[in-house]
This record gives C-alpha cells, sequence and structure tokens, in this order.
C-alpha cells in the first residue's frame, strides 16, 4: 500500500489509513533519535569527573530551571507543603514535604539522575526561598 499508493476510488480509507502510518512512523523516528541523543549526553555527564560540591550545583541547576518552566506553563506555586510540628521552644520539626511541584522533581531526579529524595527536597526548598528573596 505505502509503494503503491491508495486507489482513486478510496472507499475504505486506504488513504487515511498512508498519512495517519506516515505520521506516526516518522513520530517514532524523531522519538527513537531524541531517545539515543539524550542517553549520549547521560554516558558522557557518568564519564566526567565530578569535584566536590559540584553535584550539589548542578541539581539545584536543574531545579531552577525546571520551576522557571513550571511557572511559565501555569504552575500554581513552587512550594512544598510542611508537614512540622511545633515546639514551644526552639525549631519546629519537620517530618516531610509534599506538593506537586516536588513530586514532579522528585520523580524527574531520583528516577532519571540518580539523586536521593533527600537531596531534591532540599534543593526544592532553597529554590521557592531564593525566589521569596529575590521578590522583595
Amino acid at each position: 500500500m505505502l509503494v503503491e499508493g491508495s486507489p482513486l476510488d478510496d472507499e475504505k480509507g486506504d488513504k487515511e489509513l498512508n498519512q495517519i502510518a506516515a505520521v506516526c512512523w516518522g513520530i517514532r523516528i524523531d522519538v527513537i533519535r531524541s531517545a539515543q541523543t539524550l542517553q549520549s549526553a547521560i554516558t558522557a555527564e557518568e564519564k566526567k569527573r565530578t569535584e566536590r560540591g559540584e553535584r550539589r550545583k548542578r541539581l539545584r541547576t536543574l531545579v531552577d530551571s525546571l520551576a522557571s518552566w513550571w511557572l511559565s506553563e501555569g504552575g500554581k506555586s513552587l512550594a512544598p507543603y510542611v508537614k512540622a510540628n511545633r515546639r514551644d521552644e526552639g525549631q519546629a520539626i519537620v517530618h516531610g514535604r509534599s506538593g506537586k511541584f516536588l513530586s514532579l522533581a522528585i520523580d524527574l531526579f531520583c528516577s532519571l539522575d540518580g539523586f536521593k529524595k533527600s537531596e531534591v527536597e532540599a534543593a526544592v526548598t532553597n529554590v521557592h526561598e531564593a525566589r521569596l528573596v529575590s521578590k522583595t
């Protein structure tokens, strides 16, 4: 069907099937090409020697870029909800954090890049607090 083309009397919709098949194959090729490019970039990054503190800087840059994208696409807030108990004297005890942006960051950076959940939580909190300071 791809070689011969569609018949002049296209009652079955063969022509539409050809167009959809061609678009799907084109998308598949683009996805494969992008996946290979991403894999080669990850491999190159893994081979690099890292200096002390460079990993945290990279995570901070990644979270900051993700935050910019999140806010530009209509995300409401970067702020994680903090689950904590207040004490009469001293600081509150934090039991955990949650939120849509935090969940996205954890899913991306823990599964794809191998960061720990605590590292991502700290980076999200730091980016959020830095943006609050820059607004004032």
